[in-house]
Formats: structure tokens, C-alpha cells, sequence
């Protein structure tokens, strides 16, 4: 979940969305009225991930061509729901918690980019949200963690000066 894509805009992608020489996403934001597509980064890791996965798509004889899904299964392309269940699958497999669902991987992305740039702004482009209000409701909020830091840096480690 390295680009904070919803489950129905994973389950909508398709290999000409890739720009892997760019670093490059192209997402149609269903969401949006009108519908909007967006062009999102992407790291390293992942288009190398991907440059494996394609490859890995031509040995075993799926489509590869611009118009293909990027994500099929035994029945075909990819359904939210179908992704959904690999994620459960996946998850217990894992051995952690059943309650961390797939949107959770959304946020938890949306958190970290959040405090690596402290760009709110960047963060609601990744996550495709129209208002700023809405990234803002969701992540601006500070943690306990933030807040200690800050008064520490502020005031300096004062142990036994009080």
C-alpha cells in the first residue's frame, strides 16, 4: 500500500496506468464529479516490485498489453471484493490483527507521509480527497507522541532543574 490508493481504484488499474520510467500512477478518481484522473509517485521500491510482477505476468501468459488489468485473479481481473479477501488471507497468514483492513493501510500511509513532509497538502493529493477539510479532519490532528516532542525540543531535557 505504498500509494494510498482506494480498493476500487486498485481493482481499476491497468498496465498502460504505469509509468514506471517516470515513477509514475495514473488513477481515475471515481469519487470526483466530473471524474478526474491524477498522475501520483511512486517509490523505487514499488515500480521495481512492479517491473518484477510484469514480468512475472508474461511468463505465466497474461495479458501484458496497455488495456490489461494490473491485478487478475483465477476468474479474471480483480474485484474490490476479491481484493479484500486476499488482504484477509494475507493478513491471517501474517499473523496479525483481522480488524486491519485494507483502508487501514490507507491511512496508516497517509499518517506516515504526513509526518515525513508535514505537507497536508500533499497528502490530499495522494489520497485523491477534493477538499483539503477532509485530509485535514482525518490527519492533521496531533498525536501524544508529536506533543511531547515538541514541548521537549521547546523546553530542553530541564530533569532535576524544576
Amino acid at each position: 500500500m505504498l500509494t494510498g490508493l482506494r480498493i476500487s481504484e486498485m481493482a481499476r488499474l491497468t498496465l498502460g496506468d504505469l509509468d514506471l520510467k517516470r515513477g509514475a500512477l495514473r488513477v481515475w478518481r471515481h469519487k470526483r464529479k466530473p471524474r478526474k484522473q491524477e498522475t501520483l509517485a511512486i517509490p523505487p521500491e514499488l515500480v521495481e516490485h512492479l517491473r518484477q510482477f510484469i514480468a512475472w505476468k508474461e511468463q505465466v501468459g497474461q495479458a501484458t498489453g496497455k488495456s490489461a488489468p494490473l491485478l487478475v485473479g483465477k476468474r479474471g481481473p480483480l474485484t474490490p471484493q476479491g481484493l479484500e479477501q486476499l488482504w484477509k488471507v494475507a493478513i491471517k497468514r501474517a499473523g496479525l490483527p483481522k480488524e486491519l483492513s485494507i483502508h487501514c493501510a490507507r491511512h496508516t500511509l497517509a499518517v506516515h507521509l504526513l509526518r515525513k513532509t508535514r505537507n497536508l497538502r500533499q497528502v490530499q493529493k495522494q489520497l485523491g480527497h477534493a477538499s483539503p477539510a477532509t485530509t485535514a479532519n482525518m490527519y492533521a490532528d496531533v498525536s501524544f507522541e508529536d506533543m511531547r516532542a515538541g514541548v521537549t525540543a521547546l523546553y530542553g531535557d530541564r530533569r532535576g532543574s524544576e
